[in-house]
Order: structure tokens, then C-alpha cells, then sequence
């Protein structure tokens, strides 16, 4: 009777290591790949995100100007703070929209109420909220959302500000 030997192929383990390595390579290539796109997708999140904000509160303020445009409008500025102040066709309500502390508050108030910063219902974050009386009808209004994203905008006000 014969024995039989097995011969140990070197040529079979040199192809496996070549398999499992050219699969290594394959799988860390694709977890780079994901990886630098999920900070890419991060980043233009984060964008739009900024961008959104910046323009819902352009347009929200655009609105409230234009809704209160019958000589309801007034720009106050106390402790280095600018607000604007929108009273009610009867003259029992005011609202006060301001700047405090990286957020835009919106703040419904009596008439007779003083304002009081950090008051009311926040609205948007943003680190400065600048407004200027430029001439008895136009307006001018800086967002400033962050160190990169700055918005400058002027609305026109046809029944002027209230004194």
C-alpha cells in the first residue's frame, strides 16, 4: 500500500494573502471614501443651515415691516442693543424684536411694558442685529450670523417711523 503525501502548495497561500490584502485595501479605500464624504455632506449642512436662517429671518422681518407699515414702526436703541418695535393699529400691544446674546428674540408686550432684553420667544440664532433709520422711509437691516455670513438689507417704509 502506498502512502499518500500532500504536497504544501506555496503559490496557494501567496494567492490567499493577495486576496485577503487587495480585500483589505478595497474596504479601507471605501471607509476613507465614506468618511471625507460624510464631512463633505457636514459642511454643506451646515451651510444651508446658516443660509436658511439668514434669509427665513430677512424675509420675517421683511413681513412684520410691511405688515406694520400704517406708522407702526420704531427703532429703539438701549444698552448697545437695536430693536425694533412694531405697535398694534390700537395702540394696546408692541412687539419688540432685538438681538441678545447670539439669538433673535420676538417679544409681544403691553403698551405700557419698558423693554426687558432676553425677553420673549427666540427666533433665530445670530450674533449681531443691527438696525438704522437711513431717511424718513428706508431701513437699513445687518444679520450677522457668523464671522463668514453677513447680510445687509434695506426696506423701504412708505408711512415713515413712529417718533
Amino acid at each position: 500500500m502506498s502512502k499518500l503525501t500532500f504536497r504544501k502548495d506555496v503559490n496557494g497561500y501567496i494567492s490567499i494573502i493577495c486576496i485577503v490584502l487587495l480585500f483589505l485595501v478595497f474596504t479601507s479605500l471605501s471607509l476613507a471614501l465614506v468618511l471625507i464624504a460624510a464631512n463633505s455632506y457636514k459642511e454643506i449642512k451646515k451651510q444651508t443651515d446658516t443660509t436658511f436662517n439668514t434669509g427665513a429671518l430677512v424675509s420675517y422681518i421683511d413681513n412684520k415691516i410691511h405688515n406694520y407699515d400704517n406708522g407702526g414702526i420704531a427703532v429703539l436703541k438701549e444698552d448697545n442693543i437695536d430693536i425694533l418695535v412694531f405697535t398694534e393699529d390700537n395702540r394696546l400691544y408692541k412687539t419688540f424684536v432685538y438681538c441678545y446674546e447670539g439669538n433673535v428674540y420676538e417679544h409681544l408686550v403691553s403698551a405700557d411694558t419698558e423693554f426687558a432684553k432676553g425677553e420673549g420667544f427666540v427666533m433665530f440664532e445670530a450674533e449681531e442685529f443691527a438696525v438704522n433709520i437711513e431717511n424718513d422711509n428706508l431701513l437699513r437691516l445687518n444679520i450677522c450670523v457668523n464671522e463668514e455670513d453677513t447680510v445687509e438689507t434695506f426696506i423701504t417704509v412708505n408711512a415713515g417711523f413712529l417718533q
